[in-house]
């Protein structure tokens, strides 16, 4: 019966790819979580959103293919058309050294077989996903249905963990509040934490298009259901009780705000959580321990961190290879480490570092840098603001509003890294990438998309 049905929905998706690409990209956004069903095909272990992303790809190859004879242009040309618009903003070479350090990751891995599988899944079919998306969006209303397809997949992994909490049906054993667990929601996954990973950067997303300067970069008619996505999404995240989330999305709503209001509103409503978190046990109590590392969880964080250092220090170049951190961790593992198996350094740039060696760390801050400074080139700083822009014309401040919106995303995902891991599974390896196209999407096709 899996069989039959895995066939008829990979089959389902192909046909609507090959008709309409945009649409298959579309829905293996949705389908991001789908990385749970897993199987094998040809002997190989693989999940059913590899295998989407696989076939939505091999479509658009087909399709572009075709039309070819129809004189709108090969692969080839789309592909140096693709790279063109990388390159004009700077996001090109930095991606390239994130491929090669891959690459270089695979070859010196504990267990290259391995790598190969985990490359395939956290590199190949994201970028490549990422590359036809760069080509199918050629209009405002498909910029925002990338949007959409987030939102929508976001609104059904917050569901999810609603029902799981309101009903104890599917809570996993050792977050269902028995034995002295914490009552903690995993909705389609198998840990609250992938929770909080994957709502995070799509809650802020809608905020900040909800809320960005000037007026809202989402429709009048649409406002409600947005809303409705944020509302739903933060609910997720306090229900899986994953901290690092809550503090990326309140730093995130924080820096909009003072883009949206200026400084006075915000210092004021900063300053009233503050003195309720300080004046109020409850808050107190969690919150200061958890900041300051003192809890359990943190403590925990910084001898990982201290052990990660130490390997990190004995393999400054390599790192632990695609796949390695696993292995190679015990050796300098600390004393209070209490973690039976832990797969990666949960910090941002160790992440990095660790698996994807040093020239992986390099090109994930020349990536971000480069992004920086992509913003600030088409975000005049008055805006920062939210002072009106009366020297611009309506077209550039949507289109920057958009920039804004998508820095603070990545503010989200960065933050929250400090403390886990944003990048490597499968469905985060295609989150992570989706500020950076959207962004070169909303520089790049500024004629198509200039209509908000």
């Amino acid at each position: 019966m899996e069989f039959v049905l895995l066939t008829v929905f990979l089959v389902a998706l192909f046909l609507v790819a090959l008709v309409r690409p945009y649409w298959g990209v579309l829905l293996v956004l949705f389908l991001l979580p789908s990385y749970e069903w897993r199987f094998e095909m040809l002997g190989l272990p693989t999940t059913f959103l590899e295998c989407s992303i696989l076939l939505v790809v091999l479509a658009w190859l087909l399709r572009t293919h075709w039309n070819r004879y129809a004189g709108v242009g090969g692969v080839s040309e789309r592909l140096r058309r693709l790279g063109g618009q990388l390159l004009g903003t700077h996001l090109l070479w930095p991606s390239v050294l994130f491929v090669l350090a891959s690459v270089l990751a695979v070859v010196v891995a504990p267990d290259v077989i391995r790598a190969l599988g985990l490359w395939r899944a956290f590199v190949l079919e994201p970028l490549l996903l990422m590359l036809v998306l760069l080509d199918v969006v050629e209009r405002k209303d498909q910029w925002m249905g990338v949007v959409w397809s987030l939102g929508l997949a976001a609104l059904a992994v917050s569901l999810g963990a609603v029902l799981q909490v309101a009903t104890g049906i599917g809570l996993l054993e050792g977050y269902d509040g028995m034995g002295g667990s914490v009552l903690r929601a995993t909705s389609f996954f198998t840990y609250p934490a992938a929770v909080g990973l994957f709502l995070t950067p799509i809650a802020l997303l809608f905020l900040g298009l909800l809320l960005a300067p000037r007026e809202s970069l989402i429709s009048t008619p649409y406002r409600a259901s947005a809303w409705f996505i944020v509302l739903f999404s933060v609910l997720g995240v306090v229900l899986a009780q994953t901290d690092g989330a809550i503090v990326g999305i309140a730093l995130g709503t924080t820096v909009l705000a003072f883009w949206r209001w200026g400084w006075w509103k915000p210092l004021v409503a900063v300053g009233f959580v503050g003195l309720v978190l300080v004046a109020v046990p409850t808050f107190r109590e969690r919150a200061i321990p958890a900041v300051t590392f003192q809890d359990t969880s943190g403590q925990v964080r910084l001898a990982l961190w201290e052990g990660s250092l130490y390997l990190l220090a004995d393999r400054p170049v390599l790192g632990s290879g695609l796949g390695g951190f696993t292995q190679l961790y015990g050796d300098y593992k600390l004393a209070q480490h209490t973690e039976s198996t832990i797969n990666y350094p949960h910090s941002l740039l160790l992440n990095f570092w660790a698996e994807l060696t040093v020239f992986g760390a390099i090109s994930v801050l020349w990536l971000l840098v480069a992004f920086t400074r992509l913003v600030q080139t088409n975000l005049p700083p008055s805006s920062l603001s939210g002072r009106s822009l009366q020297d611009h014309v309506s077209q550039n401040v949507k289109r920057d509003s958009r920039l804004g919106v998508l820095a603070i995303v990545l503010l989200g995902v960065v933050v929250y890294g400090i403390v886990d891991v944003p990048f490597f599974k499968n469905d985060l390896a295609v989150l992570w990438w989706i500020p950076f196209v959207l962004a070169v999407l909303a520089t790049t096709n500024s004629d198509s998309l200039k209509e908000m």
